[in-house]
C-alpha cells in the first residue's frame, strides 16, 4: 500500500512540475460522451429461444479530460469518469489512456485503451457483476477551436462478460462493444 501511494506522489509532482515549467502544453476539461451499448445473450435455459442481444443509446457518460501535448503530433489524453446505463446494465468508473495523433490542425486519431470497473448489483433475476473489463479504443477526432471538440470512439472490450442470470436456467450476457460520440472541452493550464 505505502508503494502506491509514492508512486502517486511520484505522478503528482510530476503533473506539478511539468506544468510549471511547460504550461503550453497542459489542458483541463470535461467530456460528455453518449453512447451505443451492444451485447449478446447466451444462454442453456428453457427460454433460451427467447433471448435476445441488448443494444441500447444512453446519454449518461461524463469525463473529466487532461491532455499533455507531446509535439505537435502527438498528445496522450486521460479521461476518467462514469458511464451509466441503467440499473441491471453496464454501470461503473471507468480510465482512458489515449493517444491523439494530428493529420492535420483540425482531425486527429484516437487509439488507446481504458477500463470499466463494472458495479454489482443484484435486481430481478439478474446478477451484475463486480468485474474489471479492459477494452482497446480506435476513433477520430475533429476540433471545432482550442477549446472545444468532437470525437467517435469505437471500443472493442477483452473481458467481456458483465450479467449473469439463472432465471430458467443459466444466461450470461457478454459485451459485444461501445461506440461513443463525445464532446469535449478543454482550457489550456
Amino acid at each position: 500500500m505505502k508503494n502506491i501511494k509514492n508512486i502517486y506522489y511520484i505522478i503528482f509532482y510530476s503533473f506539478l512540475f511539468s506544468t510549471v515549467c511547460y504550461p503550453q502544453n497542459h489542458s483541463l476539461g470535461f467530456k460528455i460522451e453518449p453512447f451505443l451499448f451492444f451485447s449478446k445473450t447466451e444462454g442453456t435455459g428453457i427460454f433460451a429461444y427467447k433471448q435476445k442481444d441488448e443494444t441500447g443509446i444512453y446519454l449518461t457518460s461524463f469525463y473529466l479530460s487532461y491532455t499533455y501535448r507531446l509535439s505537435e503530433i502527438f498528445s496522450l489524453n486521460t479521461a476518467a469518469g462514469y458511464l451509466w446505463t441503467n440499473e441491471d446494465r453496464y454501470n461503473g468508473f471507468e480510465i482512458n489512456e489515449l493517444v491523439h495523433i494530428n493529420i492535420n490542425n483540425k482531425t486527429y486519431f484516437i487509439t488507446g485503451v481504458g477500463i470499466h470497473f463494472n458495479k454489482e448489483n443484484y435486481i430481478r433475476e439478474f446478477h451484475i457483476k463486480n468485474v474489471i473489463i479492459p477494452f482497446i479504443t480506435l476513433g477520430t477526432g475533429l476540433k471545432f477551436s482550442e477549446i472545444l471538440n468532437a470525437e467517435f470512439q469505437y471500443q472493442i472490450p477483452i473481458n467481456r462478460e458483465y450479467k449473469t442470470s439463472y432465471f430458467n436456467g443459466p444466461t450470461s450476457y457478454r459485451l459485444s462493444k461501445l461506440v461513443k460520440f463525445s464532446l469535449g472541452f478543454e482550457l489550456p493550464l
